[in-house]
């Protein structure tokens, strides 16, 4: 049986979904080291969860944030 290519209508219905059009690529991303003190950690690991982000997520959305202001 061979593979047939999609109609270009479906192509269309399933990119006009909020979800169906191709992501744009991610920026490269470059990994740092940090030091921070426990209690520092802490609290950005309650905030994080506060707002069902991860560590890391929680850390680059807030710098975003702040450096936009």
């Amino acid at each position: 049986m061979a593979i047939k290519k999609t109609p270009k209508a479906l192509d269309a219905f399933v990119n006009a979904a909020p979800d169906g059009a191709a992501k744009p690529m991610a920026t490269e991303q470059v990994q740092i080291t940090l030091k921070l003190s426990n209690e520092l950690l802490s609290s950005i690991d309650a905030a994080a969860k506060s707002v069902n982000l991860s560590r890391a997520g929680f850390i680059k959305m807030t710098l975003s944030n702040t450096l936009k202001s």
